[in-house]
């Protein structure tokens, strides 16, 4: 009998973070506990977050999270929050430090609270201007080797998804039959003879997709998406 040498995979420390979390609820559960949402998006618009109006109503004695960095990593809004849940008389509780956020603090358990949200906000700076950096010298080296790649307005760009003209052109090149058509299109465009909706249908065999085309009717290209096709094609003079 031969045994294995392997060792388990270790979990990150957000995982692990996460999975305490998760423990945490589920023994929660059966003391009247109760899972209202798996996730709060921290991009949606503030007016349109729900559980934020739940909680500043009193609806909630607790709000319970993974970290203190999912309570926030600026330390000003941090403060701003705690301030506000002191007031509503709801207490905020991280998995991973359980009292920071208590509502009595000795002065030097509110000290550690706000040289917390302090680090936290520097470790977050640092790694944006990290970012910011990579990506200026990554888009220097696209464009000393003629790979940088252009957005539908003409400007260089490293992030986003690609066009349709990026996605057709990776695939193969236009061919003079399809560049003849094109100019077509954007001569009909500018003098105004051509509706973005025939534009819509006359880019589908050059642009769309297989399931695109071969829908019938209404255009699978969105007629703003059409126009936006052939100002990308003139600045970046394709055809």
């Amino acid at each position: 009998m031969r045994g294995s040498n392997k060792k388990a995979p270790q979990l990150k420390a957000s995982q692990a973070r996460q999975l305490a979390a998760a423990k945490t609820a589920a023994g929660l559960a059966g003391k009247g506990a109760k899972v209202v949402k798996e996730v709060a998006s921290g991009s949606r618009d503030v007016e349109k977050r729900q559980l934020l109006k739940a909680i500043q109503s009193g609806q909630f004695s607790h709000v319970y999270c993974e970290s203190p960095r999912a309570v926030a990593r600026n330390v000003m809004i941090q403060e701003m929050l705690y301030e506000t849940s002191k007031a509503i008389g709801t207490q905020i509780v991280a998995n991973d430090a359980p009292d920071l956020y208590k509502h009595d603090p000795s002065p030097a358990e509110a000290f550690i609270r706000r040289v917390l949200g302090a680090t936290q906000q520097f470790d977050r700076d640092v790694v944006v201007d990290r970012l910011a950096k990579g990506r200026e010298l990554a888009l220097d080296h696209a464009k000393a080797t003629g790979k940088a790649r252009r957005s539908q307005k003409g400007s260089f760009k490293m992030c986003g998804r690609s066009s349709l003209v990026e996605e057709r052109l990776r695939k193969k090149p236009l061919t003079s039959s399809e560049k003849k058509e094109l100019r077509s299109l954007r001569k009909g465009v500018h003098e105004n003879r051509i509706s973005s909706r025939t534009l819509a249908l006359r880019l589908v065999p050059i642009f769309g997709s297989p399931k695109q085309k071969k829908q019938k009717g209404k255009p699978p290209i969105a007629h703003t998406t059409a126009l936006r096709i052939v100002n990308e094609l003139t600045l970046k003079k394709v055809v």
